[in-house]
């Protein structure tokens, strides 16, 4: 039963991926695209943090049924969501493209000044009327070399920000009820091997999602002053280098009877170090050029295209 029900709530997790920063882009004004659908990479990250708390706290009650609590409180967002969802705005474009054209301006007279809204409600339509006559099919995503050559970007932007090891070092650590510790974050590893007990692990992975989310936050402040294609150099050289440290400190000086604690410590100061300019520079900003990458008219498939990518990285 718990593996039948997290493949729906992992198909609602993509499906909400993949669709929610199309929806932020047709919603915010293109001059601040890059902070607002930033928020995007940073509420993922808030997600992560919490977690990492609720798994250390629920740690401390010493009963069978403690692993029901982080189930139960992950329903609460969700509910948040489903009840404010009638506040919830739609799309302007898809009402138009729908041919619900009083509701659209309705929605951009929400949004915007009465002048901009009606500026706006032009030249989606326009817009709309000109991609028609384009092809926006997924089999054009192949067989036209311009779509094709933007496909190709997505899924290379996402499958090398995945492969500088974001998906194996950021996770919430969870506890089995034999008390032994289990995660997906292989500074746990480390972290053990410098003596730590099973809750101080916790505690580290909850600090660096933490950090991850603060980080975050900043991303929403740098990335609109770099271009994207520097911005993503930029970090995987960084993230690259603190990965070759920390590789080169624990092959050097393994966790075992005669570890160097210090040349440990180093290794994990790596992995923060790692987080804060992978989130700073790297996360946020692809969510951000996947949406940009593509013309209106493809934006939904090229961004479900880069999130099928990292949902392959997280299978491999």
């Amino acid at each position: 039963m718990f593996l039948v029900f997290r493949f729906f709530a992992g198909m609602g997790s993509f499906w909400l991926l993949g669709a929610v920063p199309v929806w932020m882009t047709e919603i915010v004004p293109p001059r601040n695209r890059g902070l607002l659908v930033d928020i995007h990479s940073a509420a993922l990250l808030f997600g992560y943090a919490s977690a990492s708390w609720c798994g250390f706290g629920f740690y401390h009650i010493k009963t069978i049924n403690a692993w029901r609590g982080p189930l139960a409180l992950q329903c609460l967002p969700a509910l948040i969501v489903i009840a404010f969802m009638k506040w919830l705005p739609e799309s302007p474009r898809w009402l138009i493209q729908k041919g619900r054209h009083e509701q659209a301006r309705k929605v951009l007279s929400k949004l915007h000044a009465p002048e901009e809204a009606a500026l706006e409600f032009t030249q989606i339509k326009s817009q709309l009327q000109l991609d028609s006559a384009l092809p926006n099919t997924w089999k054009s995503l192949i067989t036209k070399p311009s779509y094709r050559k933007r496909a190709l970007f997505a899924v290379g932007l996402a499958c090398g920000i995945q492969f500088t090891g974001v998906l194996v070092t950021v996770g919430a650590s969870t506890v089995s009820e034999e008390q032994n510790l289990t995660s997906v974050d292989y500074g746990a590893i480390i972290y053990g091997g410098l003596g730590f007990k099973e809750d101080v692990i916790l505690l580290f992975s909850a600090g660096f999602n933490t950090l991850a989310w603060v980080c975050g936050i900043g991303a929403m402040f740098i990335i609109d002053l770099f271009p994207r294609n520097v911005l993503v150099a930029f970090g995987t050289a960084l993230v690259t280098s603190c990965l070759t440290v920390e590789a080169a400190l624990v092959a050097n000086f393994p966790p075992g009877p005669d570890q160097n604690n210090a040349a440990l410590r180093a290794a994990v100061a790596m992995t923060f170090c790692y987080i804060a300019f992978a989130q700073l520079f790297l996360d946020g900003t692809q969510y951000v050029y996947y949406a940009e990458l593509f013309p209106n008219y493809l934006r939904a498939k090229g961004m479900t295209t880069g999130m099928a990518s990292i949902s392959l990285m997280n299978v491999m």
